[in-house]
């Protein structure tokens, strides 16, 4: 009846409000604040701060306070572990449920994949997320997490004809390479048992999906509930691990976890006498809800801060109260029609209106939390922290804000009242740490520094923290403030001083190169340093294709031209410098083309059917095109022979190109090379079929900045391959229609130009010198445009980008004017036209 009382007055509170209000209404408690936060996170933090404040002041404990929340969704998680992470205390219904243990994530996951395609997402999710053995224990290889891997090169998407099928193709072609490579001297033994080893991995993962599709045959329809019980039973007992240890807190847990589903699984048979027959979806929800309901608690009770849903506390006294996530839509909950029956139906019907009655129902949890406590605060966040975007106050939050101000408030004027005593408006998290006393920053000791962090006006205020004078987090602060500097520092890629040390060129000398190796520095040395020197890469995602990708279409042509042009050659029908190709040649063309085509649609490269049809036609018309252009460019070589796919510097005897300290030996292969027939003239020829824009600065630079290397090497390599040669030219040749068979650059690159020799000498020996010196800033490159949408050249297709601050752009323009950076300037953003790049210091 007190509850009762104390509320009534409140649900006259849903009349429109005019004029001045505060007498018409009383507020249900003595004493309302309002808060208004960035995020949740900061919100949450405000609380903390409020609890801490309340326990110091007014001597409240803990078990008088109490923090409520109306939506799950961040709040039921969230709160519980940032007052954990203040040392908090706790109390309240727990959250718990045996879904969340080992055991109900082992057995959800097998019944979620039974009657699917097993995405390989979600059976890799299941693997490596639960505790799960190899059935009957004799599974050869069990390695989830290499196996992840492996079906992602192998490109498993799902169905368990991809897992077999593109698993063996993997392991097929990695024994095929294993063996080739180590005969030809590539590779060493070790290397090619090590391929072996990751071939039999590929297939032990594939057995073992063909063994878990079959084991996840549901029973027969018709049959009763103890034979689906019985079925689930079977398969925690195969796949469910049992090697916790014994005697650990984390063990019990889950072996009671264990006895509970037992038992569950143990009374669904009683539902015979309910139901018929369940199928695969019916048993699978029946579990699902049985395993979702909450159990255990935060905390025993009366033993911390209770925590828990509006509902949660109806009938309950605390002496402060805050109610968090006020936002429009989450308090009170939009109210979804029915699909089944809609309101109009049921009113029609003669029934009350459903919707009035949840609103009314949430107004009664809503307004019995408000009526907990004489002390209360209301907070929302102005971004809602699931879709990142603005977040509104809710209508009540606003009602409150309109009794308190004696005037309607509406959500576009309310932060204009934040000089209110009753309301505070935090901006930032560094604002709010700005309002907190710093005896109250002292209570809550390093709960507080990981987002002081990220204030750089408290940087100076953090470092006087004896937290933050030495260990990581001091380099944590080291590393912010000097990320801001105009001066290149160590956590900018200056690690000129340990460079002797660490021998960054040793990789230079160990092994011949690619050309796209140097490359990669002369865009951006950081991603080099990321990829090449600590061997990090992208793990790739494979997805169901839809259309072939551009870099598979590029593959694909390129396979195409290089079998045509080597079976001709091998067949000795290459026609003559100023002959075209005849029907033979043709018809060659065309078969060669249809095999390459069915096996990229046998790897499942090529997407949806009418799409790879569409894009098959126009690869079709570019071979047709080429077979046109082709004469013209032999004509114009004077060519007597072709070689196809020419390798290089793979023996001892490696090609060498000399920079200014040492040698450094290059390796690769060389599309095409067009001799003359009198053997005078090489063009070193290197396929494209993507965009020509990206090219087109040859004409002034041969080098592009240090990012078009291979026209070079390819060169030297010629040069050296054909030593009477009195010419040897190179270019890109754009293979399509798109492309318009254009070469880049047009009047080739000539590494008998003594300037252009000179520039592409240069460019490798400023590349090399800044790695053995450890030059690695992170140069993201100039804004530009990729389909519409703009991001820096270096970034956009770097696996390495998530790493890098999103102020790149900021931060490389200051760190740039260091003159120990003026060789790699002189090299990546100097003209061409410069002279000498500086040296390296």
């Amino acid at each position: 009846m007190e509850l009762a009382e104390a509320i009534a007055p409140a649900f006259a509170g849903s009349a429109p409000l005019s004029g001045d209000v505060r007498g018409q209404h009383p507020a249900i408690v003595s004493d309302i604040a309002l808060h208004i936060a960035p995020n949740a996170h900061e919100e949450l933090r405000w609380v903390i701060r409020q609890i801490f404040q309340e326990a110091t002041e007014n001597k409240t404990p803990f078990h008088r306070m109490a923090v409520l929340y109306r939506m799950d969704n961040p709040y039921a998680a969230l709160i519980p572990d940032e007052l954990d992470l203040a040392g908090i205390p706790m109390a309240g219904p727990g959250r718990d449920t045996l879904a969340d243990s080992g055991v109900g994530r082992t057995l959800l996951g097998l019944l979620r994949l039974a009657g699917g395609d097993y995405p390989r997402r979600e059976v890799m999710s299941w693997l490596t997320g639960c505790p799960v053995m190899p059935p009957y224990g004799d599974a050869p290889g069990f390695n989830p997490s290499r196996w992840d891997i492996l079906a992602r090169r192998a490109g498993v998407v799902s169905g368990v004809h991809q897992w077999t099928e593109r698993l063996e193709q993997y392991a097929a072609g990695l024994e095929k390479d294993a063996v080739e490579r180590e005969r030809m001297g590539d590779i060493d033994d070790v290397r090619a048992a090590a391929m072996m080893n990751e071939a039999a991995s590929a297939r032990n993962a594939a057995a073992f999906i063909l063994r878990l599709s079959n084991d996840l045959e549901p029973p027969q329809p018709g049959r009763a509930w103890l034979d689906w019980s019985r079925w689930a039973k079977d398969l925690l007992a195969k796949y469910l691990s049992r090697q916790l240890p014994e005697g650990t807190e984390a063990a019990d847990r889950e072996k009671r976890a264990r006895e509970d589903i037992d038992k569950l699984l143990n009374q669904l048979p009683s539902a015979d006498a309910l139901s018929g027959p369940p199928d695969l979806a019916g048993f699978r929800q029946a579990v699902e809800e049985e395993l979702s309901v909450p159990r255990g608690a935060l905390g025993p009770t009366g033993g911390g801060v209770f925590v828990s849903s509006f509902a949660a506390a109806v009938g309950m006294t605390f002496d402060a109260v805050w109610l968090v996530g006020m936002i429009e839509g989450g308090v009170p909950p939009s109210v979804r029609p029915d699909p089944l029956l809609p309101e109009s139906g049921w009113l029609a019907a003669g029934g009350s209106s459903r919707a009035l009655e949840r609103v009314a129902a949430e107004r009664f949890d809503y307004l019995s939390a408000l009526a907990s406590s004489p002390r209360c605060a209301l907070s929302y966040p102005m971004a809602d922290g699931g879709s990142q975007r603005q977040a509104y106050p809710s209508r009540w939050f606003l009602e409150q804000a309109s009794r308190l101000e004696g005037h309607r408030i509406y959500a576009g004027n309310l932060a204009s009242l934040e000089d209110r005593t009753w309301l505070t408006v935090d901006h930032s998290g560094e604002q709010a740490l700005s309002r907190t006393p710093d005896s109250a920053l002292a209570d809550l000791h390093d709960y507080n520094l990981h987002r002081l962090l990220r204030s750089r006006q408290q940087e100076r205020r953090l470092r006087q923290h004896p937290l933050a004078r030495d260990g990581s987090l001091a380099r944590a602060v080291q590393s912010g403030h000097s990320r801001y500097l105009r001066s290149w520092t160590e956590f900018d890629g200056n690690l000129t001083d340990v460079a002797a040390q660490a021998n960054f060129g040793a990789n230079l000398e160990q092994g011949a190169l690619s050309p796209t190796r140097l490359e990669t520095w002369a865009a951006c040395p950081f991603r080099y340093f990321l990829g090449q020197v600590l061997r990090l890469s992208a793990l790739e995602t494979p997805e169901e294709t839809v259309a072939i990708g551009a870099a598979d279409r590029g593959a694909l042509v390129h396979d195409i031209l290089e079998s045509f042009v080597r079976d001709a050659v091998e067949s000795g029908s290459l026609p003559g410098p100023d002959s075209p190709w005849n029907e033979s040649g043709r018809q060659r063309m065309w078969r060669v083309s249809e095999e390459a085509f069915r096996e990229a649609e046998g790897r499942g490269l090529t997407g949806k059917p009418l799409l790879w049809q569409l894009a098959r036609q126009s690869i079709r018309e570019d071979l047709e095109s080429f077979l046109e252009e082709d004469a013209r460019l032999r004509g114009r070589h004077a060519t007597g022979r072709i070689l196809a796919e020419t390798r290089f510097g793979f023996d001892s005897d490696g090609l060498e190109i000399i920079d200014e300290e040492t040698q450094v030996r290059f390796r690769g292969f060389i599309d095409r090379l067009d001799v003359s027939s009198d053997g005078t003239s090489v063009a070193v020829i290197d396929y494209k079929t993507g965009s020509t824009a990206p090219y087109t600065n040859l004409e002034d630079d041969p080098i592009d900045r240090g990012k078009r290397l291979q026209l070079g090497v390819y060169s030297m390599a010629a040069r050296r391959l054909f030593p009477d040669a009195d010419r040897v030219r190179a270019a890109y040749w754009f293979t399509t229609n798109s492309g318009g068979f254009a070469l880049a650059p047009p009047e080739y690159f000539d590494i008998g130009d003594e300037q252009v020799l000179d520039r592409f000498r240069r460019g490798i020996s400023t590349i090399v010198s800044g790695i053995r010196q450890g030059v690695f800033p992170a140069n993201p490159g100039p804004m530009t445009s990729f389909g519409g949408t703009a991001d820096f050249q270096n970034c956009h297709y770097c696996d390495f980008a998530s790493l890098c601050p999103a102020r790149r752009g900021e931060m490389w323009e200051r760190k740039k004017a260091d003159e120990r950076l003026a060789g790699y300037i002189s090299l990546a953003e100097a003209n061409a036209s410069e002279e000498n790049p500086e040296e390296q210091t």
